[in-house]
Formats: structure tokens, C-alpha cells, sequence
């Protein structure tokens, strides 16, 4: 599933980082890039 890839990157980023504000900003990142390829792969 590629939900699990983008969530395992999201794990491996919030370890690298280990901050509560670089954290949430990555996953809105991640969210948005994974909405993203989301509609693109469907159009």
C-alpha cells in the first residue's frame, strides 16, 4: 500500500527531526504531497 510507504517515510522523519513543530509540519507536508499524487494518479 502506498499509504504505509508514506507513512513509514513520515515515522522515519518525525525520528530524524524529534521535534513536536518540524514534526506536524512534515506530516501536513506528507498529507498534502500524498492528496496530491492522490488526484493525479486518478485523473
Amino acid at each position: 500500500m502506498i499509504a504505509n510507504g508514506f507513512s513509514h517515510q513520515m515515522k522515519r522523519a518525525i525520528h530524524i527531526t524529534s521535534g513536536p513543530i518540524s514534526a506536524s509540519v512534515i506530516v501536513m507536508l506528507i498529507t498534502f504531497a500524498a492528496s496530491n499524487f492522490d488526484f493525479t494518479y486518478k485523473q
